[in-house]
């Protein structure tokens, strides 16, 4: 759904955080908004946000995964 939505859409870890068994990274996503997306028509705009994700790590696997966005700045670009 996001890559549709957001035309070269990225994911990049500007910081981590290790601790054991877990890994918390802070994240810049961003794309082209360029179809129906949160309810917003395309706006052709290039978007950011920032984000964070929490790892956990059971035998060297993901076990669990934890992803926050701040949505609030997001849906602020998409309505302008």
């Amino acid at each position: 759904m996001i890559h549709t939505a957001l035309g070269n859409y990225t994911c990049t870890t500007k910081d981590i955080v290790v601790e054991q068994s877990k890994v918390f990274a802070k994240l810049k996503f961003s794309g082209t908004h360029q179809n129906s997306f949160l309810g917003y028509n395309a706006t052709n705009k290039l978007v950011t946000w920032d984000g964070a994700a929490l790892f956990h790590f059971t035998d060297n696997k993901i076990s669990s995964l934890w992803v926050i966005g701040d949505l609030k700045s997001l849906e602020k670009q998409l309505n302008e």
